[in-house]
């Protein structure tokens, strides 16, 4: 959030401009966060600019092929003047008023966390149960455990190649979103509370720079029992 408030308030502000503008936030940001700097934004040009949330998910590969999932927020007439723009790189979806798409954002992570984290330690039972990882991820992409997760991690797992396309210290803001949109509408989290331990555990062991797969390496070095 302090680059787009850069970006708007700051020297040489966009806010300044006299041209009537939607300015589009593809960043993991804060919901309400958001919101407040769309209520700034709106003071500061005399009502010309509005904002639209717009995170994606996708990875690496996704950006490259164009087909992101694109999470929109925003009233209906900025959705529309900027749909032309977001769907060069992949799929938008309008998702409802401002901060939508943060909180859509926010539920995709917690799912991606879930899943890696899962795989992750099956695999790493697996190994220490003597089976081959490499032929065990293979065909589990085959039945109901298989998910674009998998799809995108298996291989670095299997090799214990690290090099980030997605860093893994992210999540853990993320999933702090997703823990405040739970308190604020009263839903009670066992997984998500687990997940955060595990991403705070990960980043304070040094490896919060490393791409997801790393949860693998994290549970690896976990004391056993």
């Amino acid at each position: 959030m302090p680059q787009v408030e850069e970006l708007l308030f700051g020297r040489d502000a966009v806010s300044s401009s006299e041209s009537s503008a939607t300015v589009v936030v593809c960043s993991s940001v804060s919901p309400m966060g958001i919101r407040e700097v769309a209520e700034r934004l709106s003071v500061a040009s005399s009502g010309r600019m509005k904002i639209v949330d717009a995170p994606v998910s996708g990875g690496t590969e996704g950006a490259i092929a164009a087909t992101l999932s694109i999470m929109v927020g925003g009233d209906s007439h900025s959705f529309d003047q900027v749909r032309p723009v977001l769907s060069t790189f992949g799929t938008p979806v309008h998702l409802g008023p401002l901060g939508s798409g943060d909180i859509a954002k926010a539920c995709n992570q917690l799912i991606v966390a879930a899943t890696i984290s899962a795989i992750a330690e099956a695999s790493v039972i697996a190994e220490r149960s003597g089976l081959d990882i490499a032929a065990l991820l293979s065909l589990l992409e085959g039945g109901y455990a298989g998910s674009r997760v998998l799809e995108a991690k298996k291989q670095l797992i299997i090799d214990g190649d690290y090099r980030p396309t997605g860093i893994a210290r992210y999540m853990v803001k993320d999933l702090g979103f997703a823990a405040a949109a739970a308190s604020a509408t009263g839903t009670m989290t066992p997984v998500l509370d687990v997940l955060r331990g595990s991403f705070d555990g990960l980043v304070s062991a040094g490896l919060g720079d490393l791409d997801l797969a790393v949860m693998h390496r994290y549970v690896q070095s976990l004391p056993r029992d």
